[in-house]
């Protein structure tokens, strides 16, 4: 269920009835909807079906395709106008990259301003408002013909007079986030009269959060149906990366990804060999200065489509993996980037997607080919990448010769990188024969390949092994532990101070978990104080939460110790939680998302950088929006540990993350002469700055 909506009987209309556990379906033609025959699909008991009584089971039968087939097709959407008069453009679009979610609706621009008029995008009627502290903040659902709703978030303030009088009565009883209100009576709204003005409620600065829902509560992209928004620029690529996809797949002749620009006189072919993924770097401004996500984008090669993703519709269920259609490492907001994978990966069935992406290089012939780009806006508008590439499996099986060189010059390591093992030799002259064993299985020889600086060997492991081990090296063997993460039952993995462990159903395709310590820079008052740690497949999207438990042995308090995630699109460390347990000196956060992971100290002390009245001020009268500017780094303010003072006098306020400002509320009288505001900040790990006071003059 989705915000109290209740689901319709069966999809797109159909009829879908469980008589019990088991069950036949049959699916018959209903009625078209849009040109196209509606499928129904209907189910009957199999004992009724194939036991007692044939007649039964007909009867049955026949009742339930009758009723599918008179079942009417689904309502078509109500027209839309657009619900922020003025044509300001776009900031956000459906589909777009968020951390931890995909964008559910479209976002509109109010030039940084609150209070704008928002209208009804249809007729319809008003049945429930929501008001939240965070999410959408101040919401409104507007019913419409057919069970469809549209959804006005960030409000500043509702104007329908029914609506005013319900919230009021909701906070006078449960203050003043009282969450769900619903109306005693609907009420009905004319098509273009003023609901609401638009603001900064909830998450985010200001904007119009706008939504369509479809009759089974779910989101469909309401920005085809708003033809007054005009766009005159089409989407733009910038670039291509390039990443191998199993064990076969080679880049340039490596096994590792590449990034190449996007030029309209590309030249230079990459090449290829093996199975490849594709990801494109891409955004669309719709004639404003936002960079926005695409409507769409497609992948083919020599006009055969391999992979289309279109942001029609969503589904809530899978709201929360954005990272089955964004590199989650290297996608970001500030500074924005959206790097879109132009493949499916296992657990991707989203609406939104169609085709499997995956270039096999092997069902081309060698030599030259082109690889096609497409990226397409709602008004049509389309942005074209052509990008040359080699195909040449040739290198692929190359086994290295007998003559061995002398021992110091190989630095041999071997890794695994998900379902594959890969030996890298670094150095000059012929490479030993070398052959690779998984536990006390039987021993294969390892195909090497030359690649810029020394040799390259890459074989495809099936999941279960606990050890590789690497024979004939000359600075003796090679062993490397397999960690393997089935969806079939639960997997515990560790590496030095780190532990993670992996519930049953995790994984969506057996994973080769590949753990690492790597050298990342720390920031200044965020010290390490475990890791960083790199856990790969870095960004691989699990079904399941896992547990990240850090072990800090001598740490009697946790709370300024926290778990961070790294990104290296924004080149920052993002703070994901931490749970302590005393007793056993641990701190854990949940990860839906494989990312290189980190226990900081936060040192960092919150302080006072601005205010509204400044200090040392002479104010006419009191201002409006008062508030006192924070700058903070690490886990965050902590709400609770803060005070705002008059003089004397506490006052109520709240802390607002995204403008980062404690906003006040003045006492009812102040009166003339000279004030001081004191302010006290602190943050969740128990940072606490000394009381700032910040004087002012109040005129007579």
């Amino acid at each position: 269920m989705r915000s109290g909506w209740r689901r319709r009987a069966g999809r797109a209309g159909g009829v879908r009835r469980r008589l019990a556990n088991r069950e036949v379906a049959a699916v018959v033609n209903g009625p078209t909807h849009g040109g196209q025959p509606a499928a129904r699909r209907v189910t009957v008991d199999r004992e009724v079906a194939a036991g007692v009584n044939p007649r039964v089971a007909g009867w049955v039968a026949a009742v339930w395709v009758a009723l599918c087939l008179v079942t009417p097709a689904p309502a078509a959407p109500p027209p839309l106008r657009c619900p922020l008069p003025g044509q300001l453009g776009l900031s956000a679009t459906m589909g777009e990259f968020r951390d931890g979610h995909l964008h559910t609706g479209i976002d509109l621009r109010t030039g940084g301003r609150n209070g704008l008029p928002v209208v009804a995008a249809a007729a319809g009627r008003v049945a429930r408002v929501r008001v939240n502290r965070g999410g959408y903040g101040n919401a409104l659902y507007l019913e419409h013909a057919g069970g469809w709703v549209t959804v006005y978030g960030h409000l500043e303030r509702f104007t329908v007079g029914a609506v005013v009088t319900a919230v009021a009565r909701a906070q006078r009883l449960h203050g003043r986030y009282p969450g769900e209100v619903f109306l005693d009576q609907p009420v009905r709204v004319a098509a273009g009269e003023h609901i609401a003005d638009s603001g900064e409620s909830g998450a985010g600065l200001p904007h119009l959060h706008f939504e369509l829902r479809d009759p089974d509560g779910e989101p469909v992209n309401p920005l085809p149906l708003l033809a007054a928004l005009a766009d005159a620029r089409p989407p733009a690529i910038h670039r291509v990366r390039w990443l191998p996809a199993d064990a076969s797949g080679r880049v340039d002749g490596d096994f590792a990804p590449r990034t190449t620009a996007v030029a309209a006189d590309a030249t230079v072919p990459v090449r290829l060999a093996g199975r490849i993924a594709v990801q494109v770097e891409a955004d669309d401004r719709f004639t404003s200065d936002n960079r926005c996500g695409l409507y769409e984008i497609a992948l083919a090669v020599e006009g055969r489509e391999l992979y289309r993703l279109r942001f029609d519709r969503m589904r809530f269920s899978r709201v929360p993996l954005s990272g089955l259609l964004y590199d989650l490492p290297r996608s970001a907001l500030a500074p924005l980037h959206f790097l879109y994978k132009l493949y499916r990966e296992p657990g991707n069935d989203l609406l939104a997607a169609t085709g499997d992406g995956l270039l096999d290089t092997r069902d081309l012939a060698g030599g030259r080919h082109l690889l096609t780009v497409r990226a397409r806006d709602v008004a049509g508008l389309e942005s074209v990448a052509t990008l040359p590439i080699v195909v040449d499996n040739r290198a692929a099986g190359v086994v290295g010769v007998v003559a061995a060189a002398p021992a110091a010059r190989w630095r041999p390591t071997l890794t695994q990188v998900d379902c594959a093992v890969a030996l890298r030799l670094p150095g000059a002259g012929a490479p030993p024969p070398l052959h690779l064993t998984i536990d006390d299985g039987p021993s294969e020889p390892i195909p090497l390949e030359p690649v810029a600086g020394g040799w390259l060997g890459v074989m495809a492991l099936t999941p279960g092994g606990r050890v590789a081990r690497v024979e004939g090296a000359p600075s003796g063997p090679l062993v490397t532990p397999l960690r393997w993460v089935v969806a079939e039952r639960p997997a515990h993995h560790r590496l030095g101070p780190l532990a993670v462990d992996f519930p049953q159903g995790a994984p969506f395709a057996p994973l080769g978990l590949g753990m690492a310590r790597v050298h990342l820079l720390a920031e200044a008052g965020l010290p390490f104080a475990a890791g960083p740690i790199a856990l790969a497949p870095s960004g691989r999207v699990l079904a399941e939460d896992a547990t990240a438990t850090f072990t800090l042995p001598g740490v009697t308090d946790g709370r300024p110790f926290g778990i961070y995630r790294w990104s290296k699109a924004a080149r920052r460390w993002s703070y994901i939680g931490g749970h302590w347990e005393e007793q056993g000196h641990t701190l854990a956060a949940s990860l839906r998302a494989l990312a290189t992971v980190a226990v900081l100290e936060d040192r960092w002390v919150p302080r006072v950088i601005a205010s509204r009245p400044a200090a040392g001020a002479t104010l006419e009268r009191r201002v409006a929006h008062p508030y006192v500017a924070v700058q903070e780094r690490g886990e965050g303010v902590d709400e609770a540990g803060c005070r705002v003072v008059l003089d004397t006098t506490p006052l109520t306020f709240e802390y607002d993350p995204d403008r980062g400002w404690l906003r006040f509320d003045w006492p009812s009288k102040v009166a003339p002469g000279h004030h001081v505001l004191t302010v006290v900040v602190a943050d969740q790990a128990g940072n606490r700055a000394p009381p700032t006071p910040i004087a002012f003059t109040l005129a007579p």
